[in-house]
């Protein structure tokens, strides 16, 4: 069940030590999700657990996923970590959903802290933690809210003679940031189509969007880049590591997770720059039709300039004025104005002001 985003979130307060354990940000779930998955090349098992002391031991021959749904209950998320006796440091910036994306690298264990997308209810795109450690035999995940990002994780491990059940929990941490990765491409080529319907939109005369879609695409695009940035340098570490924990079979799945990473930065960075074309088009376009308004105003003014002028010429009602007399002085005037206005509208439709 997911909890309503406008509860205020909570903040470390200020001069706190370090290693002080808190969450900080929005709580999305009610209740902590744990799912336990062991698996073994012959067999894989899946088993919900409401606290992480009801645990059993790994059995022998088998590799555990300790997956994470929800970073409030701090005591808890203490417990797990301590699992594999993880820094209380590290624990710190695992409840911080906003630290900065990062790698930490210890004997027993590698951290990770990155930024996945979701889509939400409104159609807008929320960035959210996804924290991973990588310990031998052990992976642990973590993710603010339950997620189906790791669906196709499960999906592998339950194909017959998949390479997940079979290889370390390094290869199985790399698959998971492949997930992650593709997630993100996944969302960069929804924004894409967004702004190319934005942008045909604009360029081709039709009805114009409102400036706070463009503007809020904008916004989704900075956070997403936020997010994608960081994530160049932690597979760049990755691919460079002396840790035991990462084997040589390994090193070329990371070596084409740092190349998905690159694209995933070069991409948000080009939507960033068409975002910014984008809004410089919408100015433009719209410049351009008030323009074009003013022209077709104005040019009807002056037609109605002269008209005005005889109008009032001959309503001043002076007694002296021969024509006020005369047999043909009204269907003559009315002649005259319907010829003035009727030259005036042809002569600015031939140069296209109308």
């Amino acid at each position: 069940m997911n909890v309503t985003n406008n509860l205020s979130p909570a903040q470390k307060a200020i001069g706190a030590p370090p290693a002080t354990l808190i969450h900080v940000g929005p709580r999305r779930l009610e209740n902590l999700n744990i799912q336990i998955t062991d698996y073994s090349p012959s067999e894989v098992t899946t088993q919900t657990i409401p606290k992480i002391s009801e645990l059993s031991p790994l059995v022998d021959g088998f590799q555990r996923w300790i997956e994470v749904s929800g970073l409030h209950d701090h005591l808890e998320i203490e417990a797990i970590c301590q699992i594999l006796k993880v820094d209380p440091l590290i624990i710190e910036d695992l409840l911080n959903t906003e630290s900065f994306p990062k790698v930490e690298e210890y004997d027993d264990y590698i951290f990770i802290s990155t930024k996945t997308s979701t889509l939400d209810h409104d159609g807008i795109i929320r960035i959210q933690q996804a924290s991973l450690i990588i310990a031998e035999r052990i992976t642990i995940t973590f993710l603010e809210d339950k997620l189906p990002v790791f669906q196709p994780i499960h999906k592998r491990l339950s194909a017959p003679n998949n390479r997940l059940t079979k290889r370390h929990s390094d290869y199985f941490g790399c698959a998971i940031l492949d997930v992650i990765t593709d997630n993100t491409l996944a969302f960069i080529d929804q924004i894409e189509e967004r702004l190319e319907a934005i942008e045909d939109s604009i360029s081709l005369d039709k009805e114009l969007p409102e400036l706070k879609t463009v503007h809020g695409t904008r916004r989704e695009i900075a956070k997403l880049h936020r997010g994608v940035r960081p994530f160049k340098e932690i597979t760049h570490t990755l691919c460079h590591t002396e840790s035991s924990l990462i084997h040589n079979t390994s090193s070329p799945y990371f070596k084409n997770l740092y190349d998905h990473a690159i694209l995933a930065v070069e991409r948000t960075e080009f939507l960033r720059e068409h975002a910014t074309s984008i809004r410089e088009l919408y100015f433009t376009t719209t410049s351009h039709r008030m323009n074009e308004v003013m022209k077709v105003l104005a040019a009807i003014s002056v037609i109605f300039l002269p008209l005005t002028f005889l109008a009032g010429l001959y309503g001043m009602n002076f007694d002296v004025m021969p024509e006020l007399h005369w047999k043909w002085g009204y269907p003559t005037l009315l002649i005259i104005i319907i010829t003035i206005g009727l030259s005036l509208a042809r002569f600015f439709r031939k140069r296209g002001w109308l």
